[in-house]
């Protein structure tokens, strides 16, 4: 009986311990075994393709390159710039029964820019994904001055 008391007094309930990695525990995820988006949830590719095309016209028009750091400043601003338009725009996409559905949390999103000189001098550059073309999305777009080019990348890797 006492290995019993002492079993009681040291066991710990699990469902009130806090992950180390996680700062709100108190939510978890349900797994959903979703294997694909439902029509709401697609990614709006052309919205976004807009959406990034005016985003690095605005931010780089007039804009000079001046240096390797100030240039790669400027690519780590666009990069959080274009995360958390991306991010807002996809929060919720409303249905045609106006139901609203969380799309962003459904996708995991990586933003890359490449800023450089334009010296008039040839730039190659290629990226292969193993992806699933139906439900992986690739938006890009391309921008370039007298001083500066500037290449913004958006993949967006369905979760399932």
């Amino acid at each position: 009986m006492d290995e019993d008391a002492d079993y009681e007094q040291n066991a710990v309930d699990v469902s009130k311990t806090v992950h180390p990695l996680k700062e709100d525990s108190t939510h978890q995820e349900q797994p959903t075994y979703q294997m694909q988006p439902r029509a709401v949830e697609e990614f709006p590719r052309k919205q976004m393709q807009m959406m990034l095309q005016r985003t690095v016209s605005a931010r780089l028009e007039g804009e000079r390159y001046e240096s390797k750091e100030r240039g790669a400043s400027m690519a780590r601003d666009m990069v959080e710039v274009i995360q958390r338009k991306v991010i807002d725009s996809l929060h919720f996409i409303v249905s045609e029964d106006d139901e609203k559905h969380p799309v962003a949390n459904r996708y995991r999103l990586i933003s890359q820019v490449h800023l450089g000189e334009n010296c008039n001098q040839g730039v190659a550059a290629s990226t292969r994904t193993l992806a699933d073309p139906r439900w992986d999305m690739t938006v890009h777009t391309s921008y370039s001055n007298e001083s500066l080019f500037c290449v913004a990348t958006i993949y967006a890797v369905y979760k399932t």
